[in-house]
């Protein structure tokens, strides 16, 4: 399991910059970022994530596997999905061997509605999805995930970075 204890935010960024809180090499079925305060916005990003059977990535806040997450998705293979209440954001869109994908989520400092929007190529069905969410929590985000979507398959190779806006 891939584990990043984030640093404090640093104090050269502003309201508008985006400072990397961490980069690590993909491995096992999750890569979690925790400790996550001081951030107004974040950014986890992941490259050439390679996964060692047909899978999906999903992302998680908080560890959060309860129906938070409202997902919308355009897809160039798939038929656009309605807002469905779900246990994470991209979750089973398609399968893939490799992964690449960017998911910002907005109001990580606050309580409530957090909006969540990005999108993630897998290899294997090459199609791309555009994903307009929100997650709601009744506290700060205090952690987020990348994780294989059955649980059985393992990452491996690329990166995985978190970027943030200083609050």
């Amino acid at each position: 399991m891939g584990a990043s204890q984030i640093p404090a935010p640093s104090t050269s960024g502003t309201e508008s910059d985006w400072v990397l809180i961490s980069s690590v090499t993909a491995s096992g079925t999750t890569v979690s970022f925790t400790s996550i305060s001081g951030y107004s916005k974040l950014a986890l990003m992941w490259k050439g994530v390679t996964l060692s059977a047909a899978d999906n990535a999903k992302v998680t806040i908080d560890s959060n596997t309860g129906t938070n997450y409202n997902n919308v998705y355009q897809s160039t293979a798939a038929t656009p999905q309605n807002f469905q209440l779900t246990t994470s954001f991209l979750p089973t869109y398609t399968t893939a061997s490799t992964t690449t994908g960017v998911i910002y989520i907005d109001a990580v400092n606050k309580t409530g509605f957090k909006p969540v929007y990005g999108s993630i190529q897998g290899s294997t069905a090459g199609a791309v999805y555009q994903n307009g969410s929100y997650y709601y929590s009744t506290a700060a985000t205090t952690s987020v995930q990348l994780t294989t979507g059955g649980g059985t398959a393992t990452m491996s190779v690329g990166t995985v970075a978190l970027y943030g806006v200083v609050a």
